[in-house]
């Protein structure tokens, strides 16, 4: 199936169309959100539904547009959002737009704007390979401002590769990713931001779902196998995840890295 169909038919599951991990969802949020101050001109790039932005929306007095390659996508993005203006948003209205949009290709109504903040959430993952990525990252932060701040949410293959040691210790399979699916790794994401043009800070990856990646794909995992059933995303083990601190090490494939521009 080709990628972008893929997105098309995601757009109808609602909540589930980015993930079904739904705890997981709120942890990438809550990572999302703590870069976010009002008064800050945001930009989501691959907005999907419109489900982080609308919460940042809810937290922050912030300017805030979304952009996303998928019709179908900003259809749900833009119905979504009429809702939550309804119920109130400390923000004003989002802006969405659609295609031709890619992070490779930037539209040309965002080129002449330039942003506080710019993120992305598992989106830099569903291009083709590395080449495309760095490329990607390069196009964000030309749209940043003098000292804004590009935050990847993106997916870790070294933090897989943890994860999948543990699990193979207590006799679990390996997980893969998703084939559609290309997850960063942290060699090739520090040489690239440290090399950057206007490079003010970075940072190494932030595995922020380490609790709950140990706690869902290895704990919730083998007591499910135990019990002869498919482990679930709701289960209490994982639930408990979310009143923890980051603290069984760089685990997961939950990561974030960050890029200041020079000021």
């Amino acid at each position: 199936m080709d990628n972008k169909v893929f997105w098309e038919q995601q757009a109808t599951l609602g909540s589930e169309s980015g993930t079904r991990d739904r705890i997981a969802k709120q942890l990438e949020i809550q990572a999302i959100a703590k870069h976010v101050k009002d008064g800050m001109h945001v930009l989501d790039l691959g907005c999907g539904d419109g489900e982080t932005l609308l919460e940042l929306c809810r937290r922050y007095e912030i300017q805030v547009v979304g952009a996303d390659r998928s019709e179908s996508m900003i259809r749900a993005a833009t119905h979504n959002a009429g809702i939550a203006t309804a119920e109130g948003l400390k923000s004003g209205q989002p802006r969405f737009y659609r295609g031709p949009f890619d992070v490779l290709d930037i539209p040309e109504l965002l080129a002449s704007e330039r942003f506080d903040l710019c993120y992305t959430e598992r989106v830099l993952i569903n291009l083709a390979n590395w080449e495309e990525q760095a490329q990607a990252i390069r196009n964000i932060v030309s749209l940043l401002k003098p000292g804004g701040l590009a935050v990847f949410c993106e997916c870790s293959q070294d933090g897989l590769d943890r994860i999948n040691e543990l699990r193979v210790q207590v006799g679990l399979k390996s997980i893969s990713p998703a084939w559609h699916n290309l997850y960063l790794t942290e060699g090739r994401m520090c040489d690239l931001l440290a090399t950057l043009d206007g490079c003010l800070e970075w940072t190494w990856a932030d595995y922020f779902a380490s609790t709950y990646a140990y706690h869902s794909r290895v704990v919730n995992a083998y007591l499910a196998k135990q019990e002869g059933r498919d482990p679930s995303y709701d289960a209490p083990v994982n639930a408990m995840a979310l009143k923890l601190p980051p603290m069984f090490g760089y685990m997961g494939q939950n990561a974030i890295w960050t890029w200041r521009k020079a000021g």
